[in-house]
């Protein structure tokens, strides 16, 4: 099957609901997108009421403070806005543009970092209490005070899986937000990965789409060979 340019732009828009507001639930809608961009805590917001036929702000953020919906580190190392449970399947599938994006931000600066070890100290320091970027940052310089102290504290976050808890990421709260483990905010994640999962949910949200275009929604690389072996499975 071949597709214009235009058929493919159409698909894209109504697979995204942007082509009419849709009489659907946050959390289906939220499922279906499987993550709204959040580097910034407002435009998830924005995005679901320029998609729902009766959206309210508080619809939202009534989800995150019931921990249903988070706010987390996932696809492109970019926060993300998504369901807690695809959170917990999906992570460690996402785990290599988490480890990528380290290099590609931080390059020598992570040169040498002892990972175990800085999340020996930050996993118990998290569990005891939310806390903010800059204390999770003065907590690693006292283990590794000659190291840079950004670099320090992302590694973290791109290794030990953090959730930000209300009301920090909800509407109008600005960028400070304090983190806690997903794993003691949300109990166990999915430990294998789950490539045919998340490459399904990506094609119904974002397809028809090329092995690039889901490389660079996911931040990953070098997925040729995974992907065509599951070819069999879906229409080209």
């Amino acid at each position: 099957m071949q597709l214009s340019k235009r058929q493919l732009n159409r698909t894209l828009l109504a697979r995204q609901y942007l082509l009419t507001r849709q009489q659907t639930s946050v959390v289906e809608a939220i499922r279906h997108l499987v993550g709204l961009q959040a580097q910034i805590p407002d435009p998830p917001y924005i995005g679901l009421w320029t998609r729902l036929d009766s959206f309210q702000r508080d619809d939202l953020t009534r989800l995150m403070e019931q921990r249903q919906v988070v706010r987390v580190a996932m696809m492109r190392s970019t926060l993300q806005v998504m369901l807690a449970e695809d959170h917990q399947t999906f992570r460690m599938t996402l785990q290599p543009a988490l480890t990528r994006a380290l290099r590609a931000f931080y390059g020598k600066r992570a040169e040498g970092l002892d990972i175990e070890r800085l999340i020996a100290v930050a996993r118990p320091f998290l569990d005891e209490a939310p806390r903010s970027t800059g204390e999770l940052r003065q907590r690693l310089l006292e283990l590794e005070p000659d190291r840079d102290g950004p670099a320090l504290a992302y590694a973290v976050r791109n290794f030990l899986p953090l959730v930000q808890v209300p009301p920090g990421g909800t509407w109008g709260t600005g960028t400070r937000a304090s983190y806690a483990t997903a794993e003691s905010y949300l109990g166990p994640l999915n430990p294998e990965p789950d490539l045919r999962g998340l490459l399904h949910r990506y094609l119904a949200a974002f397809g028809p789409a090329t092995i690039m275009d889901f490389q660079a929604w996911s931040g990953m690389v070098s997925l040729k060979k995974q992907i065509e072996a599951l070819k069999a499975e879906l229409q080209t």
